[in-house]
């Protein structure tokens, strides 16, 4: 899904400006930042990133499947 939805409307003219922008920007060394927050603050810099960003640092919504993973390993 996500590869149609970036095919179809990236921007690239717009992308390589926004990265560049990004990684001039100085590192945040603060771990106890929420990472997800800090993508929805700055979406308005980096809009295409920003989607990126919550398409790959969702958390899954269940830690079921990994925890029947663990009961059955024994």
């Amino acid at each position: 899904m996500a590869q149609r939805f970036f095919t179809q409307s990236l921007d690239k003219s717009k992308l390589k400006p926004e990265v560049s922008t990004y990684l001039s920007e100085p590192r945040v060394y603060n771990f106890d930042e929420d990472i997800l927050k800090w993508w929805k603050i700055n979406q308005l810099r980096f809009p295409i990133l920003s989607k990126m960003a919550r398409d790959f640092l969702a958390a899954q919504a269940s830690s079921v499947p990994s925890e029947r993973g663990f009961s059955r390993s024994g």
